[in-house]
This record gives C-alpha cells, structure tokens and sequence, in this order.
C-alpha cells in the first residue's frame, strides 16, 4: 500500500499563525528525529509580511526555530515604490489601499495588502517553492531521511500543505493565490498536484474592530474560493 510509504514533503506558513504552526512542527519532528537538518526530505518555508514576527521565531532559541533558508520576508514597500507598477495594481486593487499603506508597512488586516506583498515579491516566492521542493524530492534528501527516520519513500509527487489563517490580513490574502501558484509550478516540474492541501485557520480577535475585520477576510477569501 502507498500508505506505507512516506513522500517528499514542503510545508509552507502563510502569515502569523502559518509561521507559528510551522514552527510548532518543527519542534515536534525535532523531538521524534532528532537534528531536523538531518531529514531534509521535509522541507519548511514561511512566507510572512511582518519583519518583527518572523524575527522573533527566527530569533528564539527553542529548536523549532527556522533558519534563514526557511523564511521569506515580503515586506510592503512605501506607496511612491509602487509607482511604476501602478497601471496594472489598480486593475485589481481599489486606489485607496494603493496610496494609503499604513506607516507601520504592515498590513494591519487588510487582505489586499497580502495580495500586493504576494504580487511584489512574486518572483522570490517561486524560487523559494522550487527549491524547497527540489531539495524534498532529491534523492540523497530521501536516502538521508530514511536513514534517520526508517521511514521508506514513495515514488511519485511530494506532498505539500499550506498553512494559513483566514483572518489576517497576510493569509487572506496570499493563500488562493499561493495554491494557483504552486500549481503552476507543479506543471512546470512535471509532477501532479494531488497532494496538495490547504490548512485554514479561523480564530477572531477579541476586540470588536479587530473581530469585525477578521470575520469580512473570513467571508472574502471562502467566497473567492467558492
């Protein structure tokens, strides 16, 4: 039986909550296998928009901690930067997000704001995603890992699963276009999609505003995906 056997695997964190999931993983595999560098048929990528979060699970010292190579930081730039790409953002993105990035060049929970770090930083995204899933499916990555885990390899497609929160502004508004992206990707290496899965989190603030903001990503990237 396939089950049996174990696959390639690229586990990607999308925002806050994608990030924290993936290091909780980490720690978890560390636990069972010991060195995580010592499996790399399983590879880890977060893709997040605030540079104090992903330097603070960069920073900890606990060892589930990612490394350099297994983060991307897609920071929104000042509305000026955006000027010369401004034709073809506004066919998508009203005028008003455009020119009214918040001070703190985070997204403070505005979706669009995801999408138009995931769109500026598009060519660094899928350099990212093909080369943690080349190093996954790589065969002294597999013959390393099964000598670490005793798990056996399949052949055949890597697994993939994205993990992100419907809620925040960096999540809501990457992960539909992440999963379009790794598709296109698959293709391009000449291997399925099959096992591709998408992780969605829903978990609103307490605060009314905040809460409000959560629920209106919530409905707009299930309705976008519907």
């Amino acid at each position: 039986s396939d089950q049996a056997y174990g696959r390639p695997t690229l586990f990607v964190g999308v925002g806050e909550m994608g990030t924290r999931v993936l290091c909780d993983l980490k720690q978890r595999l560390r636990d069972k296998f010991g060195n995580v560098d010592d499996i790399p048929a399983f590879q880890f990528l977060a893709l997040e928009t605030d540079p104090q979060s992903l330097a603070q699970v960069s920073a900890d010292s606990h060892e589930g901690a990612l490394r350099y190579h297994e983060s991307l930081l897609l920071p929104l730039k000042e509305p000026q930067d955006y000027r010369a790409k401004s034709s073809l953002l506004l066919e998508w993105m009203n005028r008003r997000w455009l020119y009214n990035i918040p001070r703190s060049r985070k997204t403070e929970g505005i979706r669009a704001l995801g999408r138009l770090a995931f769109v500026d930083h598009f060519s660094s995204i899928v350099d990212a995603l093909h080369t943690g899933l080349a190093t996954a499916m790589a065969p002294d990555s597999l013959d390393a890992t099964s000598r670490r885990t005793g798990i056996r390899f399949a052949t055949g497609p890597p697994r993939v699963y994205v993990v992100g929160s419907t809620t925040g502004g960096t999540g809501s508004g990457m992960l539909l276009d992440l999963g379009y992206t790794l598709r296109t990707l698959f293709k391009k290496m000449e291997i399925t999609d099959e096992h591709l899965c998408g992780i969605l989190t829903c978990a609103t603030p307490l605060r009314a505003k905040a809460r409000d903001l959560a629920v209106a990503n919530t409905v707009a990237l299930l309705g976008e995906l519907k």
